[in-house]
């Protein structure tokens, strides 16, 4: 539980076990911060346990470049997305804002003097994500033009399956182009035909009563009086109830006659009345 002391009064006791309050000006949350700012935003930035220490490879060490690359380029990304824009940090270099981080990887050499701002590396991020999505639908559409597609009826009768013999007539004429993406589907049986066609012939020329419109049945229904415009039988339908006590108005909608949902309204009103239970309805 965080409290601020500024802003609510602190608990005379603890009664809970299970339950520790955090009393400082930020809350640590997994490899994060939250920080309430002085407009009251809640604000978030990247987490530095104490005396954490912060190591990467050297570069010196027997790692690929594109290891050694990645190992900067993963740090600007997780302190960018990390962190909250605000105008105070949004033109700030990103070591100036996390020194610490900065000082472990200049220790190993893994960067240079030079350091995004804030708003460049999101910009950088952005761009990159992009173009690799750009470049994704490429491939992807790429592929579909190429790709030829089986749908495939299961059977017992093959002596191995279809997509062993695809690809053995595929490398025996070296047809390399040929891309296939394989679909199967099952043969509907003799009792499922009988059952469908059977199915069908019962339900020619038969309705289903649990949508229909029907007549209004209320006691009062006789006088014209019926509360619901003579729809209080009606299914499927979207409502607007207006309180008459504070004018808040409530819209909801249902499939159950209308006037089954709206006693069920009422039921629950009295239960807030009479018994506290509060509902969103």
């Amino acid at each position: 539980m965080w409290l601020d002391k500024s802003r609510r009064e602190m608990p005379t006791e603890q009664n809970d076990h299970k339950i520790s309050i955090e009393t400082g000006n930020f809350f640590p949350y997994l490899d994060t911060e939250l920080v309430w700012a002085t407009n009251g935003n809640l604000q978030f930035r990247v987490h530095l346990k104490p005396n954490q220490q912060l190591k990467h490879l050297k570069a010196d060490s027997i790692r690929t470049k594109a290891c050694f690359k990645a190992i900067p380029s993963g740090v600007y990304k997780r302190l960018s997305k990390l962190t909250t824009i605000t105008e105070t940090n949004k033109n700030l270099p990103l070591d100036k804002i996390y020194p610490h981080h900065f000082q472990a990887l200049q220790q190993v050499e893994l960067v240079t003097n030079k350091f995004p701002t804030l708003t460049e590396q999101l910009q950088h991020h952005e761009e990159a994500k992009a173009i690799k999505q750009a470049k994704d639908n490429s491939n992807n559409e790429r592929n579909r033009r190429r790709t030829i597609y089986f749908c495939i009826g299961y059977s017992n009768i093959w002596s191995k399956p279809v997509h062993s013999i695809i690809k053995s007539i595929k490398d025996k004429f070296n047809l390399q182009w040929l891309r296939v993406s394989m679909s199967y589907h099952r043969f509907t049986n003799l009792r499922e035909i009988f059952q469908g066609d059977l199915s069908r012939k019962l339900t020619v020329r038969l309705t289903s009563q649990d949508f229909e419109r029907l007549p209004c049945n209320c006691r009062t229904s006789g006088n014209g009086n019926c509360g619901y415009n003579n729809m209080c039988r009606n299914s499927t339908v979207v409502y607007k109830v207006k309180c008459n006590n504070t004018g808040k108005v409530y819209i909801g909608n249902t499939q159950q006659k209308f006037k089954t949902r709206m006693q069920q309204h009422f039921n629950k009103v009295q239960k807030l009345v009479k018994l506290g239970e509060k509902l969103d309805s």
